[in-house]
């Protein structure tokens, strides 16, 4: 785990920073941040919903083939419900390659070292990265785009065809500023979760809690917030 000041990037708590392990769906923290980076030409960007990206395991998103939708769109189901299916629509509008390339770019410039994406979505094991570099990841991408976290904090959303429910279990916490969890068999559960915390009488710090390997990611957060 890693906790850090997300305004001034000082590290407070940590443990096993420099470790690498699978990080599962928190990928898509990245995958929304790539296509908004692409969209920026296009905000009318829409896609054909096809059968092989409905293929991917997972079910969430009640995505149907054939159907049209906006890329905008899609960025809800993918972080409030964590569909695989709609980072697998997103990657295939941007020419699947070329998104994860992209993907890998931006890990590069950033000098995230130990950051490496293999699919838009996190089901696979290459998908790996360490508490320190998801906590740089996220300090840049909560400073350029900060609608990305602050997607995250709905309950839910609808457009004409669907209602997208956020299933993340952190919503209710006091001070809760977004981020996404995960899970698969070899990465465990694992987070990354933004909180104001009263860390002073003076006021509050706007904070990072990244979290790899975890039996318990909600019980681990607790612990973290309470120490």
């Amino acid at each position: 785990y890693l906790v850090g000041d997300l305004d001034t990037g000082e590290i407070i708590l940590t443990k096993n920073q420099e470790a690498q392990f699978p990080i599962a769906s928190v990928s898509k923290i990245m995958t929304a941040y790539v296509a908004s980076e692409l969209m920026t030409t296009s905000a009318s960007d829409t896609t054909k919903v096809s059968k092989k990206a409905l293929a991917t395991p997972g079910k969430n998103g009640n995505l149907k083939v054939g159907e049209k939708i906006k890329i905008t769109d899609l960025i809800y189901p993918l972080l409030l419900e964590s569909s695989n299916d709609a980072g697998e629509i997103i990657a295939e509008y941007f020419k699947r390659d070329t998104f994860i390339k992209k993907m890998n770019q931006v890990a590069f410039s950033l000098e995230l070292s130990k950051t490496k994406f293999e699919d838009p979505n996190g089901l696979s094991a290459g998908n790996k990265s360490t508490v320190l570099d998801m906590f740089k990841l996220t300090g840049y991408i909560n400073q350029k785009k900060p609608e990305i976290f602050q997607t995250t904090t709905k309950r839910s959303y609808s457009n004409k065809k669907h209602n997208w429910s956020s299933n993340n279990q952190f919503l209710r916490e006091e001070g809760y500023l977004g981020g996404k969890s995960g899970f698969t068999d070899p990465a465990k559960q694992t987070v990354i979760s933004l909180f104001s915390v009263p860390l002073s009488q003076s006021g509050s710090r706007n904070i990072a809690i990244t979290l790899l390997q975890s039996k318990d990611r909600f019980k681990d957060v607790e612990k973290i917030l309470k120490y």
